[in-house]
């Protein structure tokens, strides 16, 4: 009895440490070079990654708006990515997909 108990335990500890784990993805450092990913909503938004500087283009709401951050320091963590750029700020993006990425506000990006 106290042995079904104890495997009982065990086994909803593991079922639940499985169900929590994070993400299948793993950020991959390869994603993020000379890459242009375009976003799959009903916007005009690109990511340009080329020579380790990022560039924004975003022609949404009737306009061009064109965001060059420049060089950037790339790492990885389980399924995100962060970049730091040289003037110390940071952006972050997440694997979500086989071939897919999301910015900080949620937005998914594919490769083109």
């Amino acid at each position: 009895m106290k042995k079904k108990i104890l495997s009982l335990l065990f086994l909803s500890l593991f079922f639940t440490l499985t169900a929590c784990s994070n993400s299948e993805y793993t950020a991959e450092e390869s994603m993020m070079e000379d890459t242009l990913y375009m976003n799959q909503g009903g916007h005009n938004k690109h990511l340009f990654f080329v020579d380790d500087e990022l560039t924004i283009k975003d022609e949404s709401n009737d306009s061009l708006d064109v965001k060059e951050y420049g060089k950037y320091k790339l790492s990885t963590k389980g399924d995100t990515f962060s970049l730091t750029f040289d003037d110390g700020s940071q952006l972050t993006f997440k694997r979500v997909g086989e071939r897919l990425i999301e910015d900080e506000e949620g937005t998914i990006y594919q490769p083109k």
